[in-house]
C-alpha cells in the first residue's frame, strides 16, 4: 500500500509532512519510499498479517517570516487487513 501526503503553502507558510510510519508493524511493515521532499513525504507498508494496523504522520508548518504556525496537525488512518 503505498501512502502520498502532500504539502502546500498558505498564509501562514509552507506545510510540510514528517513520513508516514506504522504504529502496528506486527500488521503493515514499512517496506520502502521517500522522506519529505517538498514538503511531500510518502511511505510503502506491506500487509504482514492479520489484525488492524494504524499508519500515523503529522503535518507541521514552517512560518513565512512575521507570522507564527499553529501546532503541528496529526494524521492516521487504520486499516482492517484480513
Amino acid at each position: 500500500m503505498r501512502v502520498l501526503l502532500v504539502g502546500g503553502h498558505d498564509a501562514q507558510g509552507s506545510w510540510v509532512w514528517d513520513t508516514p510510519v506504522s504504529a502496528d508493524p506486527a500488521v503493515l511493515r514499512h517496506s520502502g519510499g521517500r522522506g519529505p521532499r517538498a514538503g511531500a513525504a510518502e511511505s510503502i507498508f506491506t500487509v504482514v498479517g492479520p489484525g488492524r494496523g494504524t499508519l500515523v504522520s503529522a503535518r507541521t508548518c514552517a512560518p513565512d517570516p512575521g507570522t507564527d504556525c499553529p501546532d503541528p496537525v496529526p494524521w492516521q488512518v487504520t486499516i482492517v487487513a484480513e
